[in-house]
């Protein structure tokens, strides 16, 4: 036959009380305690999982930069035709209208694309000079995105005009020589 008498707090005496209450105490604190560690180690992932991502992106963001750069060395005016990174057909290129719109608007955009990672550095050295993460609610990458997408495009209508001018100049020659 089971009993119920330990089981009724009416019947516990005050030392059983405040063992009880002391128990249940320290299993409430011990929850609370499991329950913001948890939160934090969360955030601390996520914090650095933003970090990764930025990173990577800034990368992008570098290399996009230099694509363009390299794009604008193949027609530099200061070497010849062939020599270093210019490329054969392109003499005249720098001087021709549609030349020079394509270089002011390949090189706006590498200064964009510069201003975009000078703010995101800036954020990130302010972050570290406030003694914090560069983490908040808002791991926003839509920026560093933009300025990426819009540089890449940008070097792109730049090479397809390039080309297009290569080819009309080599056609050129090629029925001048015939």
């Amino acid at each position: 036959m089971t009993t119920t008498k330990n089981i009724d707090t009416r019947t516990w005496s005050t030392r059983n009380k405040i063992i009880a209450a002391a128990i249940a105490a320290i299993l409430a604190l011990t929850g609370i305690t499991v329950a913001v560690i948890g939160s934090q180690s969360h955030n601390a992932k996520d914090c650095a999982s933003y970090q990764e991502i930025l990173t990577g992106k800034t990368a992008q963001l570098d290399q996009a930069i230099q694509d363009a750069k390299d794009a604008l060395a193949t027609v530099d005016a200061s070497l010849k035709p062939g020599e270093g990174t210019r490329l054969a057909h392109t003499d005249g290129f720098p001087l021709s209208s549609e030349g020079q719109t394509a270089i002011n608007d390949l090189s706006k955009a590498i200064s964009t694309a510069k201003s975009a990672k000078e703010a995101e550095d800036a954020k990130v050295n302010d972050a570290a000079a406030n003694g914090k993460k560069q983490c908040s609610d808002k791991q926003d990458t839509t920026s560093i995105d933009a300025a990426i997408k819009a540089i890449k495009d940008q070097t792109q209508s730049f090479i397809d005009v390039r080309d297009a001018y290569r080819l009309t100049k080599a056609t050129d020659e090629a029925n001048k020589d015939a």
